[in-house]
């Protein structure tokens, strides 16, 4: 009796604590809804503004929101970035199935790195060869300077091909995913995890300077470049997003739909943002008539080669 007894006060906390969270997320879906209706309303009913906003009020509103949490580029933190995501590749397929792994946009190389610990045989590149571990190096994995639009690689190579928080930034992402079919065997997997993208709203990566949500919607380059003069920061550099859009990159996966399987498709929205959006609705118009494309913030995708 006293067995059972201490299994039903085991059980009970952990039932009432799922019953609590899912009656909270039901609670924040419905408020987010409801933020969303509002939102776009107003956004389908406003007029396009083409006239953008001036320095003061980009001064005024900079300091209305905070800088967001450090990403951590710490040594800890980078080893253990790179196990959980090797971790959520190898639990994606069978990953028997899969030797010879490619990273794109791999950075520090610790996703590489922890996927050689694994026994898999794994080339991580990227565009620049400054940020790789040493970690990695001294443990001889092979990492690459190279572009991601032309891979110095045979066709079929590689079993399986990623990158993360990578492909926002690609000049010329139709030209890396024809190179990323071409060296992905047949059978083979290719997962590509990004943002966020250009029209969400911290699209434009300066959030360590401008902490003002869709600055690039809302402002000129110009206006934003005066802003960090003044702060005797560096200009916005233009080639660091790629600035496609929502459907862009939409399209150029269904493009691929005769040849690649789609195992896996997820687009993710930030509602975080949506008083500026309705604010300022007529300027965010001027830019997008899709106020999705406002409000997707990052895309993760698992294709199977055919």
């Amino acid at each position: 009796m006293d067995g059972l007894k201490q299994k039903i006060i085991a059980f009970l906390p952990n039932r009432m604590v799922h019953f609590l969270l899912f009656w909270v997320s039901k609670i924040r879906f419905l408020k987010a809804k409801k933020r969303y209706d509002a939102t776009k309303i107003l956004f389908d009913s406003a007029e396009p503004n083409f006239t953008q906003l001036p320095l003061d009020q980009l001064k005024q509103l900079q300091g209305q929101y905070s800088f967001p949490p450090e990403y951590g580029y710490s040594i800890d933190i980078l080893d253990k970035r790179g196990q959980e995501r090797s971790k959520q590749l190898l639990a994606m397929v069978e990953s028997k199935s899969c030797h010879a792994f490619l990273e794109l946009g791999c950075w520090d190389g610790m996703v590489t790195y922890h996927l050689q610990k694994k026994g898999k045989k794994a080339i991580g590149i990227d565009a620049r060869d400054n940020g790789f571990d040493t970690r990695a190096l001294e443990n001889g994995v092979d990492l690459r300077k190279m572009d991601a639009a032309q891979l110095f690689f045979l066709d079929e190579s590689f079993d399986f091909v990623f990158s993360y928080d990578a492909f926002e930034h690609f000049q010329d992402p139709v030209a890396v995913l024809t190179e990323i079919y071409r060296v992905t065997k047949p059978g083979g997997y290719i997962y590509l995890e990004f943002g966020p993208l250009f029209n969400a709203p911290m699209g434009l990566h300066a959030y360590r300077e401008i902490t003002v949500p869709y600055c690039q919607h809302l402002f000129s380059y110009e206006t934003l470049n005066a802003f960090l003069a003044h702060k005797k920061l560096e200009p916005i550099d233009l080639k660091h997003c790629n600035g496609w859009s929502l459907q862009q990159f939409r399209s150029l996966f269904e493009a691929y739909a005769g040849r690649l399987d789609k195992i896996i498709y997820s687009e993710f929205q930030s509602f975080d943002h949506l008083e500026l959006v309705q604010k300022f609705a007529d300027v965010m118009k001027s830019k997008t008539t899709n106020l999705d494309e406002l409000l997707c913030d990052t895309i993760k995708v698992l294709f199977q080669k055919k």
